[in-house]
């Protein structure tokens, strides 16, 4: 495996939901991630996800602060000897149920629109689903277990109100579907990329290193 790719991003690993390509230009180390290179939208939803800020009951509080301490802000788990996936997943829910105490992971995601494309759904769900997977283990260890359900939730980034919310549940052969788009990265399988009206809304960056994109509209 190239050096560039043995610490992965969860955020950047999450675009192969939909193009195999552009993950991998996001995970090159010649990826600038500057606030030149971002969209508006982008720049406002970081700034929301800083101020996002869910119902803090005294469980939460208790997980998320053993979840630092132990682990630090970055959540890593191994795909193999080689290959670490690296992430900051946004929230937990502390729920009880008939069964005790079940921890919900909650993805958040900002949008200038009303509602987000199918693709962007498509990856926001393998987001969740990859920290889903390194957070299990984690959990485990401190003594907590996994809710069957998890959330996508959707927020305006003009009226800050939820848009949408969804449920996501764990994908139990994640490991194999990284491991077959890091066999494509390597020229092991072919790559995959989206129908090419998706191509149109990728970020400029993005695009001038996206051979597909640059064969058929230049730079």
């Amino acid at each position: 495996m190239n050096e560039e790719y043995k610490r992965i991003r969860v955020s950047d690993l999450a675009q192969a939901a939909y193009c195999y390509r552009r993950s991998l230009i996001q995970c090159s180390k010649t990826r600038d991630y500057s606030d030149k290179n971002k969209s508006q939208a982008a720049i406002i939803g970081t700034k929301l996800h800083s101020i996002y800020s869910p119902y803090q009951s005294w469980e939460w509080l208790r997980l998320r602060s053993l979840i630092f301490m132990k682990y630090g802000s970055t959540i890593t788990r191994k795909l193999d000897e080689d290959i670490v996936i690296a992430g900051q997943f946004d929230d937990l829910r502390c729920l009880y149920t008939k069964d005790g105490l079940r921890v919900s992971v909650v993805e958040i995601k900002t949008t200038p629109k009303k509602f987000l494309f199918r693709w962007q759904y498509d990856a926001a769900i393998f987001q969740l689903q990859m920290y889903i997977w390194i957070l299990k283990p984690i959990l485990k260890d401190l003594g907590y277990t996994l809710h069957t359900r998890h959330y996508i939730e959707v927020y305006s980034q003009k009226t800050r109100r939820l848009i949408k919310r969804i449920v996501v549940k764990e994908d139990p052969l994640i490991a194999s579907r990284i491991d077959d788009i890091l066999c494509a990265w390597e020229g092991v399988a072919g790559m995959r990329y989206p129908e090419e009206w998706v191509c149109k809304w990728c970020p400029k960056n993005i695009k001038t290193k996206c051979s597909r994109w640059v064969s058929t509209h230049g730079k």
